[in-house]
C-alpha cells in the first residue's frame, strides 16, 4: 500500500487562506459565522469549527481565527468537489494526514478529524486535497493556530508539588523539633 503524498499547499497562516486549482493560484473569500471559518474560491467551499472531544464547539479566537490543541476535533464540511470523490484532509507544516472522505451525490463532503497529539505550537495549515466538479485538481489551505496541551506543564507540576512536598516535610519535622526543644527547655 502506498504511502499518501502531501499535497504542495499554498502558504496561509492564521486568518489567512489560499487556494490552488488545476495548479493555477485563485482567488479565496474568507467568511466567519457561528465560530465556524468558511474559505470559497471559485465553486469550492469549506467551512472548518473546532469542538472539543465531547461535541462542545470552541470559538474562534480574538482575531476571527481557529485556534487548536491536541485531542480536539476539526469539524469540517465543503461542497463543489466531483461527485464521490476522495478528499483528503492534513495538517500541515510537518505534513500529517489526519484521514480523508468522500463526496456524496452532490459534491458536498464533511468530516470529523482528530487533532494530533506531538505538534509544535505555532503556525500550521489545515489542507484539503480533491479534485471539483470539473475534475480539476484543488488544495486549499487554512491557516491555523495549533497549542499544545503540555506548554508550561512542567512549570505548573513545579508550582504544585514544590509546596506540598514541603508542606508534608514541615508536618513531619516540625513535631519532631518542638519535642526535641521541650525536653532541652525541661533539662
Amino acid at each position: 500500500i502506498a504511502e499518501p503524498v502531501a499535497p504542495d499547499a499554498p502558504a496561509a497562516t492564521p486568518g489567512e487562506a489560499g487556494t490552488v486549482i488545476d495548479g493555477k493560484v485563485v482567488e479565496t473569500v474568507i467568511t466567519r459565522a457561528n465560530n465556524a471559518l468558511t474559505v470559497t474560491a471559485g465553486s469550492i467551499s469549506a467551512t472548518v469549527a473546532v469542538k472539543k472531544a465531547n461535541g462542545e464547539q470552541l470559538p474562534l479566537d480574538a482575531n476571527g481565527n481557529i485556534q487548536v490543541s491536541e485531542d480536539e476535533e476539526f469539524f469540517t464540511t465543503g461542497s463543489g468537489f466531483a461527485l464521490g470523490s476522495i478528499v483528503e484532509v492534513w495538517l500541515m507544516s510537518n505534513p500529517i494526514q489526519l484521514g480523508t472522505t468522500s463526496a456524496d451525490s452532490k459534491g458536498n463532503v464533511e468530516g470529523v478529524f482528530k487533532v494530533p497529539s506531538g505538534v509544535e505550537s505555532g503556525s500550521h495549515r489545515l489542507v484539503f486535497k480533491g479534485r471539483n466538479a470539473d475534475d480539476a485538481s484543488v488544495v486549499v489551505a487554512i491557516g491555523i493556530s495549533y497549542t499544545a496541551n503540555n506548554d508550561g506543564s512542567n512549570t505548573v507540576r513545579v508550582l504544585i508539588i514544590v509546596p506540598i512536598v514541603l508542606a508534608a516535610l514541615a508536618a513531619l519535622l516540625l513535631p519532631a523539633a518542638v519535642r526535641t526543644r521541650r525536653k532541652k527547655v525541661k533539662a
